[in-house]
């Protein structure tokens, strides 16, 4: 009988050390997958405010990667990106600023009128060019960040899943305990 009782008091302390450790899995596994999720979609949040400020022509921005996933690879590039637009337009002034001192010397002379007027529709024209492939790249790195926040959105639907799954296994283990309790009382009554 007391070999009995040793071995239902060993079932016993087994049997609440794996309640004990599943229901430390389960809150492991949904805490980090909300905190994954939360963290993509701050991330995904902040992108997407920059290219906003980006494409609403505030290139002052400095981006820098914070992280090795992809969303840092969007930032490196949005970065680099806002550099080139910066140089671009650095150029642009500094054709302006010639262009302007070019136009003045050849209004100095009425032979060479023509021929300069012709140059600076030419340089506005590369310029508007320039330009719009600018705005191209821009309206590329935006759609990549709306995947972005596509992938984030499915992340935050996997853990909801990962949570109702997680609820049912603690359902299916109060019940595993309850019978374990009635096997237990079974074999104690024998």
């Amino acid at each position: 009988n007391q070999a009995a009782d040793a071995i239902n008091a060993s079932y016993r302390e087994l049997a609440v050390f794996l309640i004990l450790a599943l229901v430390w899995a389960v809150a492991a596994a949904v805490g980090g997958a909300r905190l994954t999720a939360h963290v993509a979609s701050v991330w995904v949040v902040q992108l997407t405010n920059t290219a906003k400020r980006i494409a609403s022509g505030e290139l002052g921005i400095s981006i820098e990667r914070d992280n090795g996933s992809q969303i840092g690879d969007i930032q490196e590039s949005l970065g680099k990106m806002v550099a080139s637009f910066r140089a671009t337009v650095l150029r642009i002034e500094r054709a302006a600023t010639d262009l302007n001192e070019a136009a003045l010397a050849m209004a100095e002379t009425s032979d060479s009128s023509g021929r300069a007027i012709g140059e600076v529709a030419q340089s506005i024209s590369s310029i508007s060019e320039g330009a719009a492939h600018q705005v191209s790249l821009i309206t590329e790195a935006s759609g990549v960040v709306a995947q972005i926040e596509t992938a984030v959105v499915e992340t935050s639907r996997n853990a909801s899943a990962a949570q109702e799954e997680s609820a049912q296994t603690e359902r299916l283990t109060q019940v595993g305990v309850e019978r374990a309790t009635e096997i237990q009382a079974a074999m104690e009554t024998v």
